[in-house]
Order: structure tokens, then sequence, then C-alpha cells
């Protein structure tokens, strides 16, 4: 928040300052409880990540750093638009893909959360190539569009079998498109669908708690 002067500050200004920072802290305990639920879990490392295009500020990079617990750190495409904008994820390939684990972007702005919209619908595939999907190099995790709500998430998707591939690429077919999401972790054992119960409600709990304090309208 800019530094003002104790006079600057009115009523609206500090109430809007307090509330942004509760609901971030929130949307922090909710991604870190997420992380930690599939922590015990055998992933499949991330050597390396891109993107259709990229904003200048947010790199592919942010989302395989591992930040879990940082609702700011997300991956970007240019926020011009595009057509299918995408984000590949390269994998060692020396374990079958099962699972893919998504943690949504969601900004906290007291009552105007932005950009959690923009994933839905998308489709994950595994391929061979950066953007490899929809082609004969590639073998989709999960049939067709997927829609998810607007919220942070997490989101887990079961392929049902083993796939092979060194790319996991999650694509969102469209002309009029932007990508950005906050973590993406790939994941060779279906046992990571067993999240704790009491992990998960905590969590869910957590961001309930943040919107229902996010009524504020957003600052311009």
């Amino acid at each position: 928040f800019p530094v003002q002067s104790a006079q600057q500050w009115s009523l609206y200004d500090f109430e809007w300052a307090v509330c942004a920072l509760y609901c971030q802290l929130c949307s922090g305990i909710t991604i870190a409880l997420a992380a930690a639920a599939l922590a015990q879990h055998a992933s499949d490392p991330s050597l390396s990540a891109s993107m259709s295009s990229t904003h200048s500020a947010y790199p592919a990079s942010f989302c395989i750093n591992d930040r879990a617990s940082d609702g700011l750190d997300f991956c970007h495409t240019n926020d011009q638009y595009e057509a299918n904008p995408w984000l590949s994820i390269q994998i060692s390939g020396q374990q079958a893909v099962r699972l893919v684990w998504i943690m949504n972007r969601f900004d906290c702005n007291c009552g105007a959360g932005c950009c959690a919209d923009r994933l839905s619908p998308f489709q994950i595939w595994v391929g061979a190539s950066p953007g490899d999907y929809n082609s004969a190099t590639s073998q989709a995790c999960v049939v067709g569009n997927q829609i998810v709500p607007a919220t942070a998430g997490p989101f887990t998707f079961d392929c049902q079998r083993d796939l092979s591939g060194t790319y996991v690429t999650i694509v969102l077919p469209g002309t009029i498109r932007i990508l950005n999401l906050h973590e993406v972790r790939i994941f060779f054992s279906a046992a990571a669908l067993a999240l704790p119960s009491a992990a998960l409600a905590l969590a869910t709990a957590a961001l309930a708690a943040a919107a229902a304090a996010a009524k504020l309208p957003r600052r311009r």
C-alpha cells in the first residue's frame, strides 16, 4: 500500500487495507494447506515450463516454483488476449503421468477477486513437445473441455490411465483467452487423490471466510 500520512488515511482506506490483508492471508493459507496435503505423494519433477506467450512480469517458471503459499506468484500469458493460449511443463518422462494438480489464480481485492474465471474451459494433454496438444503425438489426460468453479481450487484431474510423455500441456480453447495459473504439479500416483478430508475442509473454510470478509468495493 502507498505510504501516506495519518491525515491522508480515511476510514475507507483503513478498512480496505485490513480487508485486503485478511483476504490475502486466507487465500495463502488455503493454498498452503492444499499443497501440504499433496506433499506426501511422489510427483514427477518439473524440469522447465513455457507458454504460448508471456506477460513480462509473470513467466511460465512461476507455475512450477513450488511457492504454493504465495498467492501473488503466478504465470500469465500476454494480457492482450490470444487464441488457444497454452502452458507446457517439461517432466522427466521416467514415470507415466497419472494426475495433474492445478491451483488457479485468485487475487484478493476485497470483493473483486481477479481472474479465476479465465481458466474454464480448458484441456489437459500429455505430449512430446511444448504446445503439443490434439495431435498425433499427444494424448488427452481427461476427455474434452473441463469446467471448474472460478475459485483458487485446487483442482485434481485423474487421467484414469498411465500416460507416457515428456510435456504436460494445459490449453484454453477459444479465440479471446488469457491463461494465468498459480501452480501446476504432475503426479504419477493415483494415491494423490486421497487428500486428507480435514485439510480440505479447513482450506475451504479459510477461503470462504476470506470471501465473506471481502465486501468492500475494489479501490480504483
